[in-house]
């Protein structure tokens, strides 16, 4: 634009009328802070006794945390915010800024009564200046006159003269850059604020580091109480990580007059997160009600997520569902993040592990920012999948780690099984076993744990598969509940099997260890049941295409596998030999079975050898799905004598769930069928045409793969063309399902479609050296 334009001068008119403005309010909010701020420490000096520094900044922190203990009436809540607008109407910029700088002085004077150690210099933290970051992002402009600057810089610029006031900003996702472009503008005045700062790390990612925090501030008797060390639990596991959020409870409990510490926590995790923890329900029946909420907290906000490039929002997502299922919070730890990745942190995903930005790479693992990303994922349907459909499109993934028609399975039972519903709706109960009259029982998902009182308690998980949200926007209708920020837990080895059999976890699904034998654990909470009854269900899940495909024999071994007097038991019938030390002397089956039969509130716990195991096979999509829980149930009969009652979940009642699920089971169905068809009739002749479709092989599983399929290097000397790039192209599909365990792909095996077709010599070398580098896969 050319600077002696009309337009030119008209706009540096309105960007100097602006700058007027912020002036001259910036100036009146320093001032009416100082002013109280003098009134304060005037108050203290009159006192009779001496009062100590940290008692003095408490005192003043509380004072600006909370306006109303100054007010004098409902009317008049905010002194702060009056007065400013008072002092607003002051027309001539320098008589406001002769009163800060008096008001300065006096101040420090009286300081330095107040506080013989004083230093001479005040400082003025300026938090979430990320509001002003994004405020009016065109009203004004950088140092060179070229740039749009939002109203952070005119903040920074018009505080930027005072001497003997240092300042410190802090905020979410403050642009580093405006801070230190509107501080090069200031710097030629007074050395205000100092070299910058960025300590943005946190510093309530430590159990210690928030006790003591809450003890500040929280009545000391209180928390010698049993409802106050569970409290302090109870912050310690849903509060870890950015200072912020222990900081907002301590003022949402000062807004509400230090009562009702549970239900305000559970309140302020609701209402940021949309998810409601049901981990304090005994300790809130001893509270009082909270009523209308006086502070007006606010929901996360990753609005501007939706700006990242689609890489970081793939990861967010994989990281939030991979922690939903497997209980990992310490990706910050074990993935680091590129430093590229600040873009997360500017977002609300992340935060910095140490405490200077420079220190550490940003990580995710907090369970507030989880459980609210999730929900917020969840509800964007225009820009990412939802959860049920992430898992429904993974169920043929197998990895080490993770099996993905299993999560499938416990995500469909979260649902399911979120309010009393009778087992009958989706287990198809066999005739063997003693009759106790489950079937007929209703049952709801529940999570267990011992409190700090060592006290037994359970309560519901509910996950629904979709969630819902009022017509304002805000009410959440339908939404998970949980005393677990978590569906799942992975453990890492057999030890952690046994803290959730010991109730050390409380997430309401267990993934055991593979030597465990079932598939999934979890427990129900039986309906009417006075006192409570508790049942744990043990699930084999089974992929398979058909009816087929499940011999009688793979039968008798899933019900072998959820049977309790066969837990960590090989096919020997040894005992697995543990790694760990944490059965108390015992081996791993028997320390097991110990656990089990210590569940408090087991169901039927006074009959001889019984555990409360309800057994369980889902088998899919063993197409037609029907006709093999029939033939389950009839091998069943034959099954070596067991008192546990034995079930089927058959594909149809999970699709009873939603449509979602009855579209995803079905395609799977047709999708698994067509590619083992495509399997059978490349096994039939490996040297014939046509062979399967690329489609169809990159359906398959590693399982459908080897050994039915992949030759051996002996064994492909006579293919044609055809068959050795059919078996170039069954070789870069097992590259593509070793990478989920790897990392990114790296293809070993060239692709087929650019190699000389005619050129067999060049097919055969390339089909040779990957069976080769299959066998040593195979071997190793």
């Amino acid at each position: 634009m050319d600077p002696t334009s009309r337009e030119a001068k008209e706009l540096e008119t309105d960007i100097a009328y602006n700058g007027a403005i912020s002036s001259r309010c910036f100036r009146s909010v320093m001032a009416a802070r100082l002013l109280i701020f003098s009134c304060f420490l005037r108050a203290f000096l009159n006192c009779d006794k001496p009062v100590a520094p940290s008692t003095l900044k408490k005192s003043w922190v509380f004072v600006q945390v909370d306006p109303s203990l100054l007010a004098i009436d409902e009317e008049h809540s905010d002194l702060f915010m009056e007065l400013t607008a008072i002092l607003c109407t002051i027309q001539k910029p320098h008589a406001l800024s002769e009163l800060v700088a008096e008001l300065l002085l006096i101040c420090r004077s009286y300081v330095s009564l107040l506080d013989p150690g004083f230093s001479g210099i005040l400082h003025c933290v300026v938090d979430e200046a990320q509001t002003a970051a994004e405020a009016f992002p065109r009203a004004f402009r950088d140092g060179t006159g070229s740039k749009d600057r939002p109203a952070l810089r005119a903040m920074i610029f018009g505080w930027g003269n005072l001497r003997f006031l240092h300042f410190v900003i802090t905020g979410t996702s403050v642009n580093h850059d405006y801070i230190m472009e509107a501080l090069s503008s200031a710097m030629g005045k007074y050395d205000t604020f100092q070299d910058g700062i960025t300590d943005t790390g946190s510093t309530a990612d430590k159990d210690h580091k928030i006790i003591n925090y809450l003890e500040k501030y929280l009545p000391q008797h209180y928390l010698r109480t049993e409802s106050g060390k569970e409290l302090l639990s109870r912050a310690i596991y849903w509060l870890y990580g950015r200072p912020r959020f222990v900081a907002a409870y301590v003022q949402f409990v000062m807004d509400h007059n230090f009562r009702s510490y549970h239900r305000l926590l559970t309140k302020y995790i609701r209402y940021i997160t949309r998810f409601v923890p049901t981990d304090a329900l005994a300790w809130e029946e001893n509270e009082d009600p909270i009523g209308v909420t006086k502070y007006p907290l606010c929901p996360f906000d990753f609005a501007r997520a939706e700006k990242m490039h689609y890489l970081l929002l793939d990861l967010v997502q994989k990281l939030t569902y991979e922690r939903l299922m497997s209980g990992n919070l310490d990706f910050g730890l074990s993935m680091v993040l590129p430093e590229k990745n600040i873009k997360l942190v500017e977002c609300g995903f992340a935060r910095f592990q140490g405490t200077m930005m420079q220190d550490s790479n940003p990580v995710i693992d907090e369970p507030l920012v989880y459980l609210a990303a999730e929900f917020w994922i969840n509800m964007q349907g225009r820009i990412w999948n939802s959860r049920h459909d992430v898992f429904a499109q993974a169920i043929g993934n197998h990895t080490l780690t993770a099996n993905g028609l299993e999560r499938y399975t416990a995500l469909c039972l979260a649902d399911a099984f979120k309010d009393y519903i009778p087992l009958s709706t989706f287990f198809t109960f066999a005739n063997i076993g003693s009759f106790r009259g489950l079937s007929g029982r209703s049952a709801r998902l529940v999570s267990c744990w011992y409190d700090t009182t060592n006290t037994f308690r359970f309560a519901p998980s509910s996950f629904p598969l979709e969630s819902k949200i009022g017509p304002d926007g805000k009410t959440v209708l339908l939404g998970s509940m949980s005393p677990c920020h978590r569906i799942g837990y992975s453990p890492k080895d057999e030890g952690g099997d046994y803290d959730w059999l010991t109730l050390k976890d409380r997430a309401p699904f267990l993934f055991p260890h593979t030597n465990f034998g079932p598939d999934l654990l979890f427990r129900l909470h039986l309906e009417g049941s006075n006192p409570p009854q508790i049942i744990t269900v043990a699930l084999q899940v089974k992929l398979r295409s058909t009816t087929e495909d499940f011999p009688p024999s793979d039968i008798l071994q899933a019900i072998r596998t959820c049977t309790p007097d066969f837990f960590w038991l090989n096919k020997n019938q040894k005992i697995f030999k543990n790694k760990t030390a944490a059965f108390n002397g015992d081996d791993i089956h028997t320390a097991t079975i110990k656990a089990l039969d210590d569940l408090p509130g087991r169901f039927f716990p006074q009959e001889p050898n019984y555990h409360s195991i309800l057994r369980c096979l889902f088998v899919y999509p063993a197409v037609p799905n029907q006709s093999t829980c029939q033939r389950i149930l009839q091998v069943a009969t034959q099954s070596a004598s067991d008192s546990h009652e034995l079930s089927v979940l058959p594909v149809t009642s999970i699709q009873k769930l939603s449509d979602a699920v009855m579209k995803a089971t079905g395609f799977h169905e047709s999708r698994r069928l067509n590619a083992r068809s495509a399997a059978k009739a490349a096994k039939r002749d490996t040297k014939s045409s046509p062979y399967p479709t690329l489609k169809a092989i990159q359906e398959l599983t590693s399982t459908e793969i080897v050994p039915d399929l992949v030759l051996r290097d002996d064994d492909v000397s006579s293919l044609d063309p055809a068959g050795l790039l059919h078996q170039l192209r069954l070789h870069r599909r097992l590259d593509s399902i070793r990478h989920l365990r790897r990392g990114p792909i790296e293809y070993a095996t060239p692709d087929g479609e650019f190699i000389d077709r005619k050129n067999a010599t060049q097919l055969m070398d390339a089909v040779r050296a990957a069976a080769r580098r299959y066998e040593m896969e195979e071997s190793s």
